[in-house]
């Protein structure tokens, strides 16, 4: 099965999430600007990562201006930030994705880092339910 593993990082942890994504199922990794049709065309998984800046979530407009080429795609989008998954503002990132797009992929937040440089939230373990996804997709 072939998966693609797609990401925007500005600030370090969304590419830090990706790489070890990567590491740990067989994909291909590239950047947002690098999207090839061809690659789309023999994936069966696409995964696309972005951090969330200011409240808005670069994957939603990698996805919307691709969705005619991985609509028919398994879609795993992650959303990386420092703020928590019940926080109303992530809610409101969320809720800008698209109802039509949104019943058709699966979403996760992952906290990135935290302006605190004593706590660490960024760890591979927060990746273990995505990859127990793709692992049972196989």
């Amino acid at each position: 099965m072939r998966i693609n593993i797609y990401y925007k990082s500005i600030f370090g942890s969304t590419k830090k999430y990706a790489n070890w994504l990567n590491q740990s199922i067989e994909s291909d990794l590239h950047k947002f600007r690098n999207i090839n049709k061809n690659d789309i065309d023999k994936s069966q998984i696409i995964i696309v990562l972005s951090g969330t800046y200011a409240g808005q979530m670069p994957l939603i407009n990698f996805i919307k201006n691709n969705w005619d080429i991985v609509k028919d795609k398994t879609i795993i989008a992650i959303a990386v930030g420092a703020i928590p998954a019940e926080d109303d503002k992530n809610k409101a990132s969320y809720d800008l994705i698209p109802d039509d797009i949104k019943d058709k992929i699966q979403f996760f937040k992952l906290p990135g880092k935290l302006l605190n440089p004593n706590k660490d939230s960024m760890k591979k373990d927060n990746l273990l339910p995505i990859i127990k996804l793709i692992k049972d997709m196989k």
